[in-house]
């Protein structure tokens, strides 16, 4: 009973600081509330920004690809995404229309007849820069008055993804003018500056967020012996202490201490703070002593009196030695 009076009496006097450094946490907890809600505004708007320079620069990416300015391929986008479509299509679609009008105005047949069906000389269009391809070819396919024979053009001059697009093409050059004006009333329309300029932010972006993956990884690296040495003295630790805990149980026990002795010391010990775990020891060591000396005095039983003193003399030795093993076994856990 002394030692669980004792154990009660210390753990109440070491918690008091605790509970004084716990004293000011919902100030803390307030302040953190408050800044981490900012940070998630800025979060928000830095994503929005994010977002919006990740469509510009794929915009830059297309206009560098098809040759088609800026302002045309932004100001189709919209347009083209309501009628079905995108302007990814448009672009590998227009990049296939090149090709194959220099393959008409080269020689080949097929291609060559396709551009006669529009009334295009295949030589002239292959001269042409992108935009006015663009708008030469959309104003001849919508001439076409067969439908069936708007989607094999279109299959055959710009792929078969680009039969999506005969919707926007409806209303020949004049529609993607419309369209192109309706994303200038709504802000769409970029320019070549705007997507350039966005695509250097990317890039650079994209620079300072492989800096931190490799600072990261170095750090990661410089770390590594150390990660490595403290994994193998946790190992060793669970190692060590797995008999020991064992051990200290079946000791106290033996001698009839309380479970409450019991976890008082493993959980000293385990904490690395021995000379709590001594002073646990020496509480039990005043709880027997006197019971045991006065059995051997002669008391009746006195031999089993005598035995049981000889045990507890033993146990209390082997934790003592214990105690011992374990601050110089693993200085880790006793500092």
């Amino acid at each position: 009973m002394t030692t669980i009076v004792n154990l009660v009496a210390k753990l109440s006097a070491d918690t008091t600081q605790f509970k004084s450094a716990m004293g000011g946490l919902p100030s803390v907890m307030g302040a953190a509330k408050a800044g981490i809600a900012g940070l998630v505004s800025g979060i928000g708007l830095g994503a929005i920004a994010k977002a919006s320079l990740d469509s510009a620069d794929a915009i830059n990416d297309l206009r560098e690809r098809t040759g088609l300015y800026a302002e045309t391929l932004s100001g189709l986008e919209q347009g083209l995404r309501l009628s079905g479509s995108s302007v990814d299509v448009l672009s590998q679609g227009v990049q296939r229309l090149q090709k194959n009008a220099e393959l008409a105005a080269q020689g080949n047949k097929s291609m060559a007849a396709q551009f006669a069906a529009l009334n295009i000389n295949a030589q002239e269009f292959a001269d042409l820069g992108a935009d006015e391809q663009l708008r030469v070819y959309v104003e001849a396919l919508s001439n076409m008055g067969d439908r069936g024979e708007q989607v094999l053009n279109i299959t055959k001059l710009m792929g078969g993804a680009a039969k999506d697009l005969l919707p926007a093409f409806r209303d020949g050059a004049a529609g993607l003018d419309a369209m192109i004006a309706t994303a200038e009333k709504s802000n769409r329309v970029l320019s070549t500056d705007q997507v350039e300029a966005a695509a250097k932010a990317n890039d650079a972006i994209d620079l300072l967020n492989d800096s931190f993956s490799g600072l990261i990884r170095n750090l990661a690296l410089n770390f590594a012996p150390a990660i490595t040495a403290v994994a193998n003295g946790l190992s060793s630790i669970v190692e060590v202490v797995g008999p020991i805990v064992k051990w200290f149980t079946e000791g106290f026990l033996q001698i009839g201490t309380s479970i409450g002795g019991v976890a008082a010391l493993l959980g000293a010990v385990g904490s690395g703070n021995f000379a709590g775990a001594r002073e646990l020891l020496n509480i039990e060591r005043g709880d027997l002593a006197p019971a045991a000396r006065a059995n051997a005095r002669g008391t009746p039983d006195a031999e089993a009196a005598k035995e049981t003193a000889k045990n507890t003399g033993a146990s209390l030795k082997k934790q003592d030695e214990l105690i011992r093993v374990i601050k110089g076994g693993v200085p880790a856990v006793a500092q």
